[in-house]
């Protein structure tokens, strides 16, 4: 009998389609994170996700949400030959012939005309076709539109207008309040006149737009390729008038222009700096002999954001290309005269150094097998695209005549039916007509049940299964571990979570808050801004350990979805709040040689921090204390061995007291201390930016968006000056910001509220805490990068079961807080005791057979 219901519900579970065991929403966001790549197999699953995929909204939004987008290079020859090189597959060795690939370009006739890359924007790519047409190309889908400027053409004083030689600037771009994508050109008449013309692809039409130009353009001041980036184009200039160097902006929306400074360093640089895009941020490079000077904005619009780097080994002419999915820098030998037929790739890190050098050959493609087409020349252009499914606007408005049409063709089958009901004679009795009807209907239904009794594991391949549920945010895996045992056991697997780790595209930053009666409750942080109910944003939560004896907690460190816990009277806790594994530790022999009989932690410490070795896949927590004869200790313990290590020969010198912020952050295999850093179990250090030196103010230690940052509290006009290393060790790339309070604030927060920054939501905003000014309330500040308030968010969490006593509220005494990332991360000892578990049965049910078997010999 359970063999039967066991059966059946195998063959239901078989029956059903994935669209049956996934909700359409979850499905949606699933392929919203699947890599571009991947998406055209998964077109053909269903008609429901063919619908999804084709429609341009999704494609807006994978645009957006994608976790790992493609850079690809466009080389176009002077003979209008093509070839595309796919940037990320070229440092991960794949095969030439999967890295580069022949390209067939758009509107391409019989009759010689030369192409030339112009720009890109959003996976379009502008192209120039001679005489006088601008052509708009997706790659991936094959879109195209070609829109002609011969009306430029007949102002100019030339016969021949060359572009874009003899235009003074042109750029493409995007203007999201219309949905339109321009293309704007600046050039000059026969009488001298400046013109600025904007071309729109939806309406197919010209904008002249010379009331923007309040000065004259110039000509030699300028580089006339124009870069789109947040709803605006920018060239490389002199400022109008003025003798500084800066970056002309023009805006779609507002059809104005306005500067950006460049970096001082540039300030009459003798060599020429060209403007490019690395990883969503405005940049400029200089050649210098072998080395390419590089000097990045790391926030739009903040000039303290300039960051500089240096790369060398690339070539005579390495010009920076994008950023890798690492954050390295790719760049291109640009001279393309070192080797025949060959191009040249390099990558380095943000320090300079090399890391690696790739040459492709691109003889094996068709078009360049000839010896005159083996060689890119100096008529080569190339520009870099991020590939997408963004449809050209005129392709929406062909879909819905499409549709129309379709409309009309189905009125025109009505008109086949005469007033009676029935068809119109034909050749066909209906007898057989009927039974065409019957035997159609059978097909079709039997397709169907051969489509449902597919599983979702029949539908697609395991790879693939797994790549998506990486990139599925942490709250609703909890849900899919039970569509499957495949699915459950993938999810459940250790190494899935190291891996969901480092791929999730949106990672759920949580606050965990414990008063000094250790009750706890987290706040989800993205939740506080997103328009989440109050009692989904905050949540009690029940902490390990607990017993019924009174034993206070409080919060230490945060590492890797793990939270530290100290937990009296001398124990270590680490544990995940998500998992809720957990595991405790004494650390009795510090307090034995303690020069006190109470031995309060943190207070008696001089620093301690959590973190992990990936070397060893170990947790460590590391103490260093002074003991009854005031000498200085250091202590490792290690999670994955219950031991501790003593490490007193790293300290070189007296760690001292007063200097130190106890509290270490963990930080790229290292924990860092104000001040200090500790790494490979020895001690090194960073220097702080020059603004802190000699600073009145104390300054502390926090971790913003993955990065090193200094905060400092100004009393004096009620500020908080923040400063944050964009590149690990890296002292150039340390970017001042400043916050404060908005008029907008309630009259609860008193006048010496501090704001404490301590997390980088998933938008890049700054997410800061005020101090505790009513014990009833916590208060959420949200601030962009230019110091501008965005949002402020106040919680009561009197509502839960603990904290409805106002003994229990929280106080400046006693409340101990800290920010973690999620995860389902395991500890080693998990690992290790799921091991056990596994050999015990499989050894329980050896025995079990082996004394059944003896049972049966018996018996014969």
């Amino acid at each position: 009998m359970e063999k039967k219901k066991k059966q059946q519900q195998n063959e239901n579970h078989k029956s059903k389609s994935i669209n049956d065991t996934l909700p359409l929403e979850l499905i949606h966001r699933i392929l919203l994170r699947v890599p571009l790549k991947q998406l055209g197999r998964l077109k053909c699953v269903s008609k429901l996700w063919n619908t999804l995929i084709s429609d341009p909204h999704f494609a807006e939004s994978h645009l957006h949400l994608s976790a790992a987008p493609t850079h690809v290079c466009l080389f176009i020859s002077f003979n209008s030959k093509a070839c595309s090189v796919d940037i990320d597959a070229a440092f991960h060795e794949y095969n030439c012939a999967t890295v580069v690939k022949e390209v067939s370009l758009p509107f391409k006739m019989k009759t010689h005309y030369d192409f030339e890359v112009m720009c890109s924007c959003r996976g379009l790519v502008l192209l120039h076709r001679a005489p006088h047409f601008f052509v708009v190309w997706n790659p991936v889908t094959g879109s195209s539109k070609r829109v002609s400027y011969s009306h430029i053409v007949s102002r100019s004083p030339r016969k021949w207008f060359m572009f874009p030689y003899s235009a003074i600037l042109y750029g493409f771009g995007y203007d999201a309040s219309q949905d339109d994508y321009l293309v704007v050109v600046a050039s000059r008449d026969k009488n001298g006149q400046d013109h600025f013309d904007c071309l729109s692809l939806r309406t197919n039409s010209s904008t002249n737009l010379d009331f923007g130009l309040s000065n004259p353009l110039g000509r030699s001041s300028w580089e006339s390729r124009g870069f789109f980036l947040n709803g605006a184009i920018h060239w490389s200039s002199r400022t109008l008038g003025v003798s500084e160097y800066s970056i002309l902006i023009f805006d779609l929306k507002e059809r104005s222009f306005s500067t950006i400074s460049m970096p001082e360093q540039v300030m009459g640089y003798l060599n020429s700096t060209h403007l490019v895009l690395l990883g969503g941020c405005l940049a400029l490079y200089s050649y210098d002999r072998d080395k390419t000077n590089i000097w990045v904005m790391k926030e739009y619009k903040v000039h303290s954001s300039w960051t500089f780097y240096q790369i060398s080994g690339g070539g005579e002419q390495s010009a920076p290309l994008c950023l890798s999915n690492g954050s390295d820098i790719v760049a291109l030998d640009s001279s393309l005269k070192f080797i025949d037929s060959y191009l040249r790739f390099a990558k380095s890190n943000v320090r300079g150094e090399l890391l690696q050098l790739k040459c492709f050959d691109y003889r094996h493609l068709g078009h360049f097998r000839a010896p005159s087409h083996r060689r890119f020349k100096d008529g080569t252009s190339y520009i870099l695209y991020t590939e997408s499914l963004v449809p050209v606007p005129s392709e929406i408005k062909d879909k819905d005549k499409n549709k129309k049409k379709k409309n009309g063709h189905q009125n025109q089958k009505n008109d086949d039916v005469d007033y009676t009901g029935g068809l119109l004679p034909t050749s066909k009795t209906s007898s057989v007509i009927e039974g065409e009807k019957i035997e159609g209907a059978k097909k079709k239904q039997q397709q169907d049940e051969n489509y449902k009794s597919k599983s979702i594991h029949d539908i697609l391949p395991l790879e693939l299964i797994h790549i998506i549920l990486l990139r599925v945010p942490l709250k609703h895996l909890g849900r899919l571990k039970c569509v499957s045992k495949l699915w459950n056991t993938l999810i459940s697997d250790p190494h899935f979570a190291e891996s969901h780790v480092h791929l999730s595209a949106a990672p759920t930053h949580v606050c965990l808050f414990i008063n000094e009666y250790s009750q706890a409750f987290s706040v989800d942080i993205d939740a506080v801004f997103d328009g989440y109910k109050h009692a989904t944003a905050i949540k009690e939560v029940s902490l390990p350990f607990k017993t019924k004896t009174h034993y206070n907690f409080e919060v230490m460190c945060s590492c890797r979805g793990f939270v530290l816990l100290h937990r009296a009277p001398h124990f270590f806790v680490v544990w995940n709040p998500v998992t809720r594994s957990s595991k405790r530790v004494s650390y009795s022999h510090i307090v034995s040689r303690c020069n006190r009989k109470c031995f309060m932690f943190p207070g008696s410490a001089i620093l301690y921090g959590f973190g992990y070795d990936a070397s060893q896949d170990d947790y460590l927590v590391v103490v260093a204390s002074r003991d009854m004869h005031d000498q200085e200790h250091f202590d490792c313990l290690s999670f994955k061995t219950n031991s501790w290590i003593n490490l007193d020969s790293a300290l070189s010198k007296p760690l001292g007291r007063s200097n130190w912020e106890s509290r270490g952050f963990f930080l790229n295999g290292a924990i860092h201390w104000s001040s200090r850093t500790l790494k490979e179990r020895s001690f090194s250090t960073i220097s702080m930016p020059e603004q802190v030196m000699g600073y009145l103010d104390p300054t502390y230690l926090v971790l913003l968006g993955g990065c090193l940052a200094l905060y400092s509290y100004r009393t004096k006009g009620n500020k908080t000056n923040i400063w944050v290393m964009k590149e690990y060790k890296v002292h150039s790339s340390w970017t001042f910001y400043e916050i404060s309070r908005g008029q907008s604030e309630p009259l609860c927060i008193s006048n010496e509220s501090y704001i404490e920054p301590f997390c980088i939501s998933n938008e890049s905003d700054i997410i800061a805490l005020y101090d505790f000014c009513s014990r009833l309330f916590l208060n959420f500040t949200k601030y962009n990068t230019r110091g501008e308030l965005l949002k402020h968010k106040y919680f009561d969490y009197c509502h839960l079961e603990h904290f409805k006593d106002r003994y229990h509220w929280l106080s400046d005494y006693g409340t101990s807080y800290t920010v973690y990332t999620e995860s389902l991360v395991p500890l080693p000892s998990d690992i290790k005791d799921k091991d056990k578990d596994k050999k015990k049965k499989k050894n329980g049910h050896q025995n079990q057979k082996d004394v059944k078997q003896r049972k049966r010999t018996r018996s014969e």
